[in-house]
């Protein structure tokens, strides 16, 4: 049986597909699906931002991983299919938030993490009985978990290391998030009990996968600092460069942080999302102290990792000279790579229930619009993809790289390239959407 797993790509705001010639990082959940396949059948794995997908190739069932943000294009592509007579299903954090949604456009949908569904749905297939819903069983373990089919990924649609040549591998080693912001979908959908893979699975799933530079994609890989320490003295003699995401409370295990320095991390993700501390707190995210970001700055450079730095632009309050003193504060901190992102009230979150009850939702179901606009702000006041756009346009200027890159450090090439990337994109369209 041939089987067809596709990540969708967006829209633009002008409803032209966003296509990239390379993406950053392969996305795990396809390739992990495609571990849970039964043996004898073919698979094959499509990232729509830097693949087609041929509706003409004949295949027996096709799987769409659904996010809020691609849902309509996933219903695109899922009607196109079934328009041809072949069977669909969808999964991921929207069809679990949304199944009565997603099942107008599916002839199955799995809800919750597929590990158990998955096979069995493809057994049911098979035996001309698969159920219109699958809920999840949720595993208390994360052991012995199937290590992606990391063979199928085509390393040159992804960003490569320019001396090993090689795309940035993500990995998983635990699920949840202790927080819970009140923009955030992740503890709707993993828990906020996080559980954690047996760090020697990790290692070996490391070794598995032959790369050289990895990603670990865990919501919050500080979630468990003895943990964490463990990790790195487990990964320390393999010699890889890594990735990863942490809260911003890390500026309290110095030694933790020195640790994964010296076991390879080059590049860590915070979620900042704010200099103001009463956006914070209106967010849910009162742990997160401003007046401590710089120091967070100051260690995470002196044992040489970069931050990459997030934050949300769009909550009441903000304005251009929001931007503008985020802006001053990453160049005064030589941050070298940031993401920015309107707010966006995703379902099943708390942000979500208080713009519905306050009528302020650009509509009920606004990811079914190709439009950008999430949110409805006042008259005279910048909405968040407008502000968005100016931080885009201020932090990836020809100036603003000089000034934070200079005078240079080693491990700069990635994110070097990075910024490139971005200035490129942002001068080719200023679609928020393909930018980021």
């Amino acid at each position: 049986m041939d089987i067809t797993i596709i990540l969708p790509t967006i829209r633009d705001e002008y409803g032209v597909l966003i296509k990239k010639k390379r993406a950053t990082v392969p996305n795990l959940t396809i390739f992990y699906l495609a571990a849970f396949v039964p043996q004898g059948h073919n698979v094959t794995v499509i990232e729509e931002v830097v693949e087609d997908i041929d509706f003409d190739v004949p295949t027996d069932l096709v799987a769409l991983s659904v996010l809020t943000l691609n849902s309509n294009r996933a219903y695109e592509i899922a009607d196109e299919y079934r328009k041809r007579g072949v069977p669909l299903v969808m999964g991921g954090i929207h069809p679990s938030l949304l199944p009565d949604e997603a099942v107008e456009h599916a002839d199955s949908v799995v809800i919750g993490e597929a590990e158990d569904t998955w096979p069995r749905l493809i057994d049911d297939f098979q035996r001309g009985s698969m159920r219109p819903i699958y809920r999840e069983v949720k595993r208390e373990s994360l052991a012995n978990l199937p290590h992606p089919r990391y063979n199928l990924i085509k390393s040159y649609k992804y960003l490569r290391d320019f001396r090993s040549r090689s795309p940035i591998i993500p990995i998983q080693t635990s699920r949840g998030c202790p927080f819970d912001c009140d923009f955030c979908s992740v503890s709707r959908f993993w828990g906020r009990k996080v559980r954690y893979r047996p760090i020697e699975d990790v290692v070996q799933e490391i070794l598995a996968s032959y790369g050289k530079i990895f990603f670990f994609t865990d919501d919050n890989f500080l979630s468990n600092p003895e943990r964490t320490m463990k990790i790195c003295e487990a990964i320390k003699p393999l010699k890889i460069k890594w990735i990863c995401q942490l809260d911003t409370l890390a500026y309290k295990h110095k030694e933790v942080v020195k640790a994964m320095a010296d076991s390879g991390c080059f590049i860590a993700f915070l979620g900042f999302e704010s200099l103001n501390p009463i956006t914070l707190s209106g967010m849910n995210k009162n742990f997160s102290k401003p007046e401590n970001y710089s120091e967070l700055f100051r260690i995470f450079s002196r044992y040489g990792i970069e931050i990459y730095a997030s934050f949300i632009f769009g909550s009441d309050g903000d304005s251009a000279e929001t931007v503008l003193s985020t802006m001053n504060f990453l160049v005064a901190n030589k941050a070298k790579v940031a993401a920015f992102f309107p707010l966006a009230p995703y379902p099943g979150t708390e942000l979500y229930r208080r713009m519905n009850e306050a009528g302020r939702l650009a509509g009920e179901k606004w990811w079914l619009s190709d439009d950008s606009e999430r949110i409805k702000y006042g008259p005279n006041v910048k909405s968040g993809v407008e502000l968005t756009r100016m931080a885009y346009k201020s932090f990836f200027s020809y100036p603003s790289i000089l000034k934070r890159f200079f005078p240079p450090k080693k491990n700069m090439l990635l994110p070097l390239m990075y910024n490139l990337t971005v200035n490129k994109r942002f001068k080719k369209s200023d679609s928020i959407k393909a930018i980021i």
